[in-house]
């Protein structure tokens, strides 16, 4: 049901997605290589949380996952693993509500990661910094479907001193954001 409401509504999200990439092997820094020669991604150390690589564009979605399936479904990062310490980052670059529609139909078996407006990145960490509309008086941005007024939301994993990644930790600063929505009494 989410997806057709992302696809029908078709709002973009204009921002910066800050990439730090994860210590896994030679496949991922061949990845982001990969991605500054075809100019979806520029090196730019000195990011938030220790993010080497940007990426400037308008979005549809935004997500960093570290479980490759959203819902029964959804099979947003067909390479994410629990136990690996990294977060997978899929970014879909926005598109008519054609091609948006193409993608979710392939989410089931996770090949839209092989159509050309999606990217998937194997990060240590990563940061939304969304650009606000003309005349709004902040970007939006959605955590979980609830709407808030953000600069910058930061996402990273936390492992213990094994080395072993023990959660998911969204840092979001209460001077950088406040909910769009009051809550019900």
């Amino acid at each position: 049901m989410a997806q057709a409401y992302i696809v029908l509504r078709n709002r973009p999200h204009a921002g910066r997605v800050w990439l730090r990439p994860a210590p896994r092997g030679p496949a991922e820094e061949a990845a982001f290589r990969q991605a500054e020669a075809d100019g979806h991604l520029v090196a730019l150390p000195g990011g938030p949380l220790g993010c080497t690589h940007a990426a400037d564009g308008v979005y549809a979605m935004a997500e960093a996952c570290n479980t490759p399936w959203l819902g029964h479904d959804a099979r947003m990062a067909p390479g994410a693993r629990v136990d690996d310490g990294a977060l997978s980052v899929v970014l879909v670059r926005r598109k008519s509500r054609l091609a948006l529609l193409r993608g979710f139909l392939r989410l089931e078996h996770g090949t839209h990661v092989r159509l050309p407006n999606v990217e998937a990145y194997a990060c240590a960490a990563c940061a939304f910094e969304p650009r606000p509309r003309a005349g709004a008086p902040g970007a939006i941005v959605e955590v979980d479907g609830a709407p808030l007024r953000a600069r910058s939301i930061g996402v990273t994993r936390l492992l213990d001193p094994a080395g072993r990644p023990l959660s998911v930790t969204m840092a979001i600063h209460p001077s950088l954001a406040q909910p769009t929505v009051r809550p019900m009494r």
